[in-house]
């Protein structure tokens, strides 16, 4: 077939699949025909879409491929200039899905899209041509919340917060302390119970509470936008011994169900647990051996928005955790529970992992 032919039929196509597929108020359409004046399967020039958003935006890409084409194809993209990610191989009319490209300011952001080929088809070495839909959308970031059911500062312990932005706009992430009781917990070198912490574009931040003073306790929640992740560091200093840390993953703040797994056959399990509600309530603690059996049960009784850090042997009903290995199940009725495991070897310890329902 003539090339001016397959134009012609390409261009067909895009014009029935833009009348097939209106683009929803969030969303806009562009469609995508390229010549290739390059050699290999890197296309250039690449194509280039604008998209204008009122105000801070997630946005996210989706790219179908014309079902006129003969071979695959992947596309890598760009925002404002920045590589953010390429797609795996999409066969003729196959679609990537949508791709998130992160947050975005209020403003014009230009969406560069670069095809890429591999042999195959009428591929023989060299991508000559590629086309199909570009899908730009946005829509408004909602925040998310993440709980740190341990924080202990002073007294031989100090706690680190680490973050990063993996949008291209600079964000904003609030931390907020408080303690056992539930109530506001004041970080004496803040002078205040939160901080706000500033995240530049794919940037890090770092919040440290010192090990300065006697031994205090509580928690953290910490409210960050989308594309914002993080972890915490516990330190414990003992004089005579090294240094001991160990990395702390941060909790959701919507979970009924935690769940650990302990050994205590030789080491010693530590675990925090935070009521997520603002009413009083009682978390139940089952705990099962390696068969699944359930062999001790309890109940920690929680005020609202409080939180306990004990060991796991300790909690009334639950001597028999003792030279055993199984698990811990925290469960609330009221609200949601977050719960920390640790790991005690001696001086050395390290964090457990959770699963949330």
């Amino acid at each position: 077939m003539a090339r001016s032919a397959v134009l012609l039929a390409f261009f067909a196509f895009l014009v029935s699949l833009t009348a097939q597929r209106p683009a929803a108020a969030a969303s806009q359409s562009f469609p995508v025909f390229i010549t290739c004046n390059s050699t290999g399967q890197v296309c250039s020039p690449a194509f280039i879409a604008t998209r204008s958003v009122a105000g801070a935006s997630q946005l996210t890409v989706e790219y179908i491929s014309s079902p006129q084409l003969c071979s695959d194809l992947r596309v890598s993209i760009s925002l404002d200039g920045a590589p953010r990610l390429t797609s795996n191989f999409v066969g003729p009319g196959g679609s990537t899905g949508p791709l998130n490209l992160g947050l975005v300011s209020a403003g014009s952001h230009a969406v560069t899209v670069q095809g890429e080929g591999r042999i195959g088809g009428c591929n023989l070495g060299s991508l000559a041509s590629w086309g199909g839909t570009l899908i730009v959308s946005d829509s408004v970031p909602v925040a998310v919340t993440r709980i740190l059911p341990q924080l202990a500062f002073g007294g031989g312990w100090y706690t680190a917060l680490y973050f990063t932005n993996t949008n291209v706009t600079h964000l904003q992430a609030t931390l907020t302390f408080i303690g056992n009781d539930g109530l506001p917990l004041t970080i004496q070198a803040l002078g205040a119970s939160s901080v706000v912490l500033n995240l530049p574009s794919l940037g890090t931040a770092l919040f440290e509470v010192q090990n300065t003073g006697p031994l205090m306790q509580g928690y953290v929640r910490a409210t960050l936008p989308q594309g914002v992740t993080g972890y915490a560091v516990f330190r414990q200093s003992v004089p005579g011994v090294p240094d001991q840390e160990a990395v702390v993953p941060l909790s959701g703040n919507t979970a009924t169900t935690s769940t650990l797994i302990f050994d205590d056959t030789k080491y010693i399990t530590g675990v925090a647990v935070v009521n997520v509600a603002s009413v009083s309530g009682a978390i139940t603690v089952a705990v099962r051996d390696r068969s699944g059996s359930m062999f001790a049960r309890s109940t920690i009784p929680l005020g609202p928005n409080a939180k306990t850090a004990l060991v796991l042997r300790d909690i009334p009903g639950l001597a028999g955790v003792a030279g055993t290995i199984g698990t811990a199940e925290f469960s609330t009725s009221i609200g949601s529970v977050a719960a920390l495991g640790l790991r005690f070897n001696g001086q050395a310890f390290t964090s457990i992992p959770t699963t949330r329902e």
